[in-house]
């Protein structure tokens, strides 16, 4: 028996390791948001220095971009071809370095021009590189570790999806042994009973027999039809359309014994539909729907099935008079279980209708290609 299992599913994105990538953005921000007034308060505090705000923002922008381009781009990039790093790694980093200390010397030329500050010349010697590298490898260090934290929450959530998808499986894999059971256990009870069915039907053949000849021909008439049907559903492939039509006449016979001549069907059939084959039980059906549902006692309105060959289309179609005196709530539900049934078999190279006329007559029309249809061999 299978136990109840209930998981909690982890919300990841596989192309960028996050598991909220919204969510991610804002805890970004606020990350930075907190760095940032922790050491300004500190540098005010410990030394008294205020800084401009602008000088503040744009400083902490460039090295913002120098942390993500390294952390996202640099590294990942670097590591990614195995001992390549060790000659990727440095010359990536020594590029990124560069541009940072360009951006920044610019940035400060830029400052003094606009604070007309041209007293003093913007020297870029070793002292002020020195100044903004050390700088940098502060960003740099938060750049690895930012890496390293985001590598192993991927690989972490990549681990738990993967553990997921197996109990999943497993789940899959006991449900369908669970079913496959059931189907055994199904199928052990569908031989049983038709065999005892057939075993009464005998019986009462050997009872009227003598008596009641043509009672004891219908038994056996209804015993074919009975086992077609029950064959049908385990067959390899679709019948003969032949094998159906003469069980389709032996039921009309069947359904004409007790009308005594009262009731009218015209039953016609194309000689070229019996080369063949076509999915099961849908003559069966048809013809089941009309003497359930249809009048068929009016002699000037016989009920219609024709079976035919028409512009390259196998063509089943029935007309009939509707019988107002019973209730047709269930009719559609058979209807619309055989349409589902021929859209398996031969999805867009069949069409399947039905409908009420103002007339008060009852009708259905299938196409199916002809192409899509196995023929008998001969």
């Amino acid at each position: 028996m299978l136990s109840h299992i209930t998981y909690t599913k982890v919300p990841f994105n596989v192309k960028t390791g996050l598991e909220n990538p919204k969510k991610t953005y804002y805890w970004h921000i606020l990350a930075w948001l907190l760095l940032i007034t922790y050491e300004l308060y500190t540098i005010s505090f410990a030394m008294g220095i205020v800084a401009k705000l602008d000088r503040i923002v744009t400083h902490y922008v460039i090295n913002i971009f120098f942390f993500y381009l390294t952390s996202l781009w640099v590294i990942p990039y670097s590591l990614r071809y195995g001992k390549q790093w060790v000659w990727r790694l440095p010359i990536f980093l020594a590029a990124a370095f560069s541009l940072l200390i360009i951006s920044k010397g610019l940035l400060d030329l830029s400052f003094k021009l606009m604070d007309k500050d041209l007293g003093r010349a913007l020297n870029f010697n070793a002292r002020y590189i020195g100044g903004a590298a050390w700088r940098s490898l502060y960003f740099l260090a938060l750049a690895f570790l930012f890496y390293y934290f985001r590598t192993y929450v991927k690989e972490r959530d990549i681990r738990e999806n993967l553990e997921r998808l197996s109990l999943e499986n497993q789940i899959k894999e006991q449900r369908l042994q669970l079913e496959l059971t059931q189907a055994k256990l199904v199928y052990l009870k569908a031989q049983i009973n038709p065999h005892f069915l057939f075993n009464t039907l005998n019986y009462i053949f050997s009872l009227i027999q003598k008596s009641e000849p043509k009672a004891a021909e219908a038994v056996v008439r209804l015993s074919k039809i009975m086992r077609f049907a029950l064959d049908a559903e385990h067959a390899e492939e679709n019948p003969p359309l032949s094998i159906e039509i003469a069980h389709s006449k032996s039921l009309i016979d069947l359904w004409l014994i007790p009308k005594s001549g009262t009731a009218y069907l015209n039953f016609n059939v194309d000689r070229e539909v019996y080369n063949y084959h076509f999915i099961h039980l849908v003559l069966l059906t048809l013809l089941e729907n009309i003497f359930k549902h249809g009048n068929l006692s009016d002699p000037s309105a016989p009920g219609i099935f024709n079976l035919l060959i028409r512009k390259d289309k196998l063509v089943v179609e029935t007309i009939n008079l509707i019988n107002t005196d019973i209730n047709s709530s269930g009719e559609s539900i058979g209807l619309d279980n055989l349409k589902e049934r021929l859209n398996s078999a031969y999805g867009s190279k069949c069409s399947f209708s039905y409908k009420n006329t103002l007339e008060g007559y009852f009708s259905v029309q299938i196409e199916v290609e002809l192409a899509i249809l196995k023929k008998v061999k001969l």
